[in-house]
């Protein structure tokens, strides 16, 4: 299902390099699943998933950089399920079904920092924040997306700052969220 899968892949905490590769028309990209820590996922290209990009499913405490998604025809670009203490940053994303997901209900993921990622186009919310604590949205580019900028929902103790919504559907919008804090964005 996935062009490169890893599940329970780190030894004592020490985990892999996925770098360098071109992942096209995989049902999902790269996936790490089921406690898979410490992975460093840098300098990929995925295109034309039939589900999501990059997935992270029960896996913590990775590093998603600099790489470059585009048109997922049928999930989110780049999604953290139930996938806490991750660092996102510097990622490409492009003319895709959704953007990045953090979170979904009964499946949270705490404490991630989502930051200096480019999302351009795509039918649906650039960056969604659903049922988790603790994130740090901050510095990112979301633009032209049709489903909105950033939406969270049951979203708690999340800063949003400095990002630049230009040309989304919606700015930033929140349900059912409390203490939050949002400032420093262009919408």
């Amino acid at each position: 299902e996935a062009g490169i899968g890893l599940a329970d892949a780190d030894q004592n905490g020490i985990g892999n390099t996925v770098q360098g590769n071109t992942l096209i028309e995989n049902a999902i990209g790269i996936a790490l699943y089921s406690n898979s820590r410490n992975q460093l996922i840098t300098e990929n290209s995925v295109g034309g998933s039939l589900k999501e990009g990059i997935v992270l499913e029960q896996a913590s405490g990775n590093t998603i950089t600099d790489n470059q998604i585009a048109t997922t025809l049928g999930g989110h670009a780049l999604w953290l399920q139930a996938s806490s203490d991750n660092v996102v940053t510097g990622n490409l994303i492009s003319q895709g079904m959704h953007g990045i997901a953090v979170g979904e209900e009964l499946l949270p993921s705490n404490r991630n920092v989502i930051e200096s990622n480019s999302v351009v186009g795509g039918l649906g919310v650039a960056l969604s924040v659903i049922d988790s604590v603790d994130n740090q949205i901050l510095y990112n580019e979301f633009r032209d997306a049709l489903g909105g900028g950033i939406m969270l929902e049951l979203a708690r103790n999340t800063v949003i700052r400095g990002n630049d919504l230009n040309g989304s559907k919606t700015g930033i919008s929140l349900g059912e969220s409390s203490n939050n804090v949002i400032e420093s964005n262009n919408a």
